[in-house]
């Protein structure tokens, strides 16, 4: 596990990319995005780090209701060997079964930061895509859908993308997982430049789950109806099995604040004590999220604490 040292401000420009990132640490910031792209969400994780910027076609209401986009882009940076355009591959029937990551899609344009590069714009025109090999045997892209002047756009992001090695930091103090199990993943939402959602995922030992088993976050206005049990005294909601479990009133949040335990596979219920019918694992999930607690002022960055 390491992290990308960024040489001479040039891109993410390195001779030392690792085969696997610390999902704690940033890996790349940008100096520029499309400004009517209002939802942000930067995620770490071992193989990759990535910055998704959406504009949404509607807005929900409160709630756990899904945003749906309009307009996407997806900045992603690998680690050493890493297929950094798998999405298009699996988005285009005509990309399927093509070689990678040697083979990037599309054709040869001019290069970004010096690092030979590769445009593809799907048939429809809808979806686009900028690679470039930024070390030896490790790629970065820009992928966009629905985004007008893409290639013009996913250049001017590539252009500004500089590698960073600051932790990734969270508004909520760090609660220790279940024993045996690491971490994976962390994400910072953000919507309309406030912290929407944030949480660390984790891998119980043994597992062979792809992204990770169990999450411990927080999340801001939920309002998902009455909670069906309580936890610590707390209004909570109990999923009774696989699935997300909340308790609400987390001290120094506002109201419709709530700490979040997702339990995602069998192993995640199994490192909480629990079984495949949730004995034990729905206690200590709610238990779980009950001991999550914000920092003092959770909408101040400078005041958040290192994953």
């Amino acid at each position: 596990m390491g992290s990308m040292r960024e040489q001479e401000n040039a891109g993410c420009r390195t001779t030392g990319v690792p085969s696997e990132f610390d999902p704690g640490r940033r890996v790349f910031r940008l100096s520029w995005l499309p400004g009517e792209l209002t939802h942000l969400t930067y995620t770490g994780q071992r193989w990759e780090h990535s910055l998704t910027a959406l504009l949404p076609a509607w807005t929900p209401g409160r709630g756990a209701a899904p945003v749906r986009a309009g307009r996407v882009v997806t900045v992603t940076v690998g680690a050493r060997g890493v297929d950094v355009c798998r999405p298009l591959r699996e988005w285009d029937p005509e990309l399927a079964g093509s070689a990678a990551p040697s083979t990037p899609p599309g054709v040869a344009v001019a290069p970004v930061r010096d690092r030979p590069a590769h445009l593809y714009v799907s048939p429809d025109g809808s979806r686009a895509a900028l690679s470039w090999r930024y070390a030896h045997d490790a790629w970065a892209a820009v992928l966009s859908t629905n985004q007008p002047g893409s290639a013009r756009v996913l250049r001017q992001i590539a252009e500004g993308l500089v590698g960073d090695d600051r932790p990734l930091t969270v508004p909520f103090l760090r609660v220790p997982p279940p024993a045996d199990c690491r971490l994976e993943r962390v994400a910072v939402e953000r919507r309309d430049g406030r912290w929407h959602r944030v949480w660390g995922g984790y891998l119980a030992s043994g597992s062979p789950a792809p992204y990770g088993d169990l999450t411990i976050g927080v999340r801001r206005d939920w309002s998902g109806g009455p909670g069906n049990t309580t936890a610590d005294g707390r209004p909570a909601w109990s999923a009774g099995g696989l699935g997300t479990y909340r308790v609400g009133r987390v001290p120094g949040a506002a109201p419709r604040t709530v700490a979040e335990v997702g339990v995602l596979t069998p192993h995640g219920l199994a490192a909480l004590g629990g079984d495949r019918a949730a004995l034990g694992g729905d206690r200590a999930a709610l238990a779980l999220a009950a001991r999550v607690r914000l920092v003092t002022d959770p909408d101040d960055e400078a005041g958040w604490r290192p994953f």
